[in-house]
């Protein structure tokens, strides 16, 4: 590298490691979990953003806003739970087992909201732009603006039961006709 004008460069008269980062330049992208458009999601679920690489959490004031939808896909709803960073509902972590090469590339997000499964409609989840950016430079994560993009239902926790009003032959009764059919 020469510069033989000496404009405002200043050389290195020794021998020097020279060292920087490159990044692609494309904020990274995510998957959810629940995966959007799930409908049997447990009513006490952390939701879970795994990223495409490391990141870091946004700047003060990013917020999150998980809706409750009760019409139609896709329609506004009510916010139930708004999280503002920073926040102590959101952790990042990693490696994703898919990809272990990254330390910091999921987000958990630990709502105190319990989702309801007795409303019958859908949850969605918006982010701000920004909300995270890419470890390396700073690129910020799209964020979601929509209804659409991440949206899933709760499923009932309650384990079913069965309610018998009585049972023919009665219970533990003795001496009954055995049939025999399909021989």
């Amino acid at each position: 590298f020469n510069e033989n004008t000496f404009n405002g460069w200043m050389q290195a008269t020794a021998a020097t490691t020279w060292a920087f980062r490159t990044d692609d330049g494309v904020p990274p992208t995510a998957t959810y979990s629940p995966a959007n458009g799930d409908t049997d999601i447990p009513i006490d679920e952390n939701l879970v953003i795994t990223f495409s690489e490391d990141i870091v959490l946004g700047a003060a004031g990013k917020r999150l806003v998980i809706y409750f939808n009760n019409g139609d896909a896709g329609a506004n709803g009510n916010a139930m739970e708004i999280i503002t960073l920073p926040s102590t509902k959101v952790s990042v972590s990693g490696s994703n087992p898919a990809d272990p090469t990254h330390n910091n590339d999921i987000v958990t997000i630990n709502p105190t909201m319990t989702f309801d499964f007795n409303a019958p409609g859908e949850y969605y989840v918006r982010i701000d732009a920004g909300f995270v950016e890419d470890e390396t430079v700073g690129n910020d994560f799209a964020g979601i603006n929509d209804n659409l993009t991440w949206r899933f239902g709760i499923t009932d926790p309650t384990i079913p039961t069965l309610n018998v009003a009585s049972l023919i032959p009665a219970d533990n009764s003795t001496n009954q006709p055995q049939v025999l059919t399909g021989v």
